[in-house]
């Protein structure tokens, strides 16, 4: 109990004063909890907009992409990027061919923004979903990206399979594409790519 401010029961007194000293360590626990959660959802955030996306995955976000630009009649572009010869080259084992894919994955990441999305098509082509994208923009970076490969000085990607083909597209808002054909479109213009270095 207290007597003129002073404590005259010590028992009391002890009991309330850890009591309040408690309360104050648990608030501040709760508030680094809170703040070690809120750091854990932004990074998952970030790390799931930077991540590169099965296949599966890849088309759920295409179809989302279609939707939302049939509601907001904004543009939707998509680059193919294929990485030639890595499959038939033979110089190359499966350890240098995943660390070559590793490095292509992360001059991609660098160069998009988070609101893209990337994802693997087949076992080395990459696609880059550009939602409110127009073609040329999207060619721009994805031109870029190309540019940075083959200037890149790294033991993982040897210089004679630094040859990237690209495929662009552009969805078509007066004609309706399945994401499917949206995606055709893309590919075959990898094609073409492929047939011009050919004869150059």
């Amino acid at each position: 109990m207290l007597f003129y401010g002073r404590c005259i029961d010590m028992s009391y007194c002890s009991s309330n004063y850890k009591d309040r000293e408690l309360t104050l360590v648990l608030n501040e626990k709760e508030k680094n909890l809170l703040a070690l959660k809120e750091s854990m959802n932004q990074s998952t955030y970030y790390r799931d907009l930077l991540e590169v996306y099965d296949k599966d995955t890849g088309f759920i976000k295409l179809n989302r992409g279609v939707f939302n630009l049939i509601k907001t009649k904004e543009p939707l572009a998509m680059c193919f990027i294929d990485i030639d010869n890595l499959i038939v080259n033979h110089s190359l084992d499966d350890f240098q061919r995943i660390n070559l894919l590793d490095t292509v994955h992360e001059v991609i990441r660098k160069n998009v923004r988070r609101t893209d999305y990337i994802f693997v098509y087949g076992k080395k082509e990459i696609a880059i979903l550009f939602p409110s994208v127009n073609i040329i923009d999207a060619g721009n970076i994805c031109r870029r990206i190309d540019k940075q490969l083959l200037n890149l000085i790294s033991p993982k990607i040897p210089l004679y399979v630094r040859i990237i083909s690209i495929g662009l597209s552009e969805y078509d808002i007066d004609v309706y594409k399945t994401p499917e054909e949206f995606i055709k479109d893309a590919y075959k213009k990898i094609n073409i790519e492929k047939m011009t270095k050919k004869v150059i």
